[in-house]
């Protein structure tokens, strides 16, 4: 009976943490956007598939966690979480699709 039991609380809360997880993610995009406009937007452009690079969209966080870290040509340091450049990352990968 407890087999179930879980089972059955499974069942009911999945959809819950989908949800969750859905609203999580569109918060960070949200947060990544925010973060985007007030610190790349002014080289890459309005969408990042302009500037020196070229488009920048789904770039890996890594990438761009190496690119804000170590400054790269004419792009300056700049002093970002990591959490700040995987949301950056996410939202420049759904500005993409």
């Amino acid at each position: 009976m407890t087999g179930y039991r879980s089972a059955a609380i499974i069942c009911i809360l999945s959809p819950l943490l989908t949800g969750q997880a859905i609203a999580d993610r569109t918060a960070e995009i949200a947060r990544g956007e925010a973060l985007y406009i007030a610190n790349c937007r002014e080289c890459h452009g309005p969408t990042g598939a302009e500037g020196e690079v070229g488009d920048i969209r789904g770039l890996p966080a890594r990438v761009l966690q190496h690119a804000t870290q170590a400054g790269i040509g004419m792009m300056p340091r700049i002093a970002l979480a990591r959490e700040d450049v995987a949301a950056i990352a996410a939202y420049l990968a759904q500005s993409r699709e």
